[in-house]
C-alpha cells in the first residue's frame, strides 16, 4: 500500500507483513510539507510538473491516463493537464471553477469528477459533481467539510473532519490500472 503520511512528510510503502519504507520525503533538497494524495510516475521518480498552481490539493487521472486533474485550493477550482507521451505535461488549463476549499477529487466510470469541498457553510459544502467538460451536474451536501472521496464499486466513500460518511450512486466508480516493474503485478488506484 502506497501512503501519504502528512504529519512525517514522506509518501510510503507497506508490506503485505507491515514493513514502512519512505519513498520520497523532500524535492530538491527541500523536505515535503504535508503530502496529502498522490498519483504515482512510472519510474517512481519525484518530479515538479505543474509549477502554475497556488495550492495544489486533491489529484487524480482520468481513465486512460491522458488527464491529470489537480485540486487549486483557494485558487479558482479545478486544473486540468494533457499528459504527453513521454509523461510531461501540457499547458494547464482551468478544468472548473470552485469556491473556497478544493481537496481530494476522484472520477466515476462516465468520466464525471467528483471534488470535495466549497465554502464553509451548510449549502455549499460537500461533494461537487462535474461532467466530463467542467459543467457543474450537482452537489451531494455533507453535514461537515469533506476532505476526501474515492470510490469502492458504487459506493462513494467521504472523509470530513471527524466523520466518514458513504452513498450508494447508480454510475460506479472508474479505476486507474497502474503497473510498476517491482511489483510485478497491476495495481488499482482509485
Amino acid at each position: 500500500m502506497l501512503a501519504c503520511e502528512g504529519g512525517l512528510c514522506r509518501v510510503s510503502r507497506t508490506e503485505t507483513d507491515g514493513t514502512r519504507t519512505a519513498l520520497a520525503s523532500q524535492f530538491a533538497g527541500i523536505r515535503f510539507n504535508s503530502p496529502n494524495d498522490l498519483v504515482l510516475a512510472p519510474d517512481g521518480q519525484v518530479a515538479l510538473v505543474a509549477p502554475d498552481l497556488g495550492r495544489p490539493n486533491g489529484i487524480t487521472l482520468n481513465r486512460d491516463a491522458t488527464t491529470l486533474y489537480v485540486a487549486n485550493d483557494g485558487h479558482g477550482g479545478i486544473r486540468a493537464y494533457p499528459i504527453r507521451t513521454d509523461g510531461s505535461l501540457g499547458a494547464g488549463t482551468d478544468f472548473a471553477p470552485m469556491p473556497g476549499i478544493v481537496d481530494g477529487l476522484t472520477l466515476d466510470t462516465k468520466g464525471n469528477l467528483y471534488a470535495a469541498g466549497g465554502l464553509r457553510t451548510p449549502d455549499s459544502q460537500g461533494i461537487w459533481i462535474f461532467s466530463p467538460t467542467g459543467d457543474l451536474l450537482g452537489t451531494i451536501p455533507t453535514p461537515e467539510m469533506p476532505t476526501n472521496c474515492t470510490f469502492a464499486a458504487h459506493t462513494l466513500y467521504i472523509t470530513a473532519g471527524t466523520s466518514l460518511h458513504a452513498i450508494d450512486l447508480l454510475i460506479p466508480g472508474a479505476q486507474t490500472a497502474i503497473q510498476d516493474s517491482s511489483w510485478g503485478e497491476v495495481k488499482t488506484s482509485r
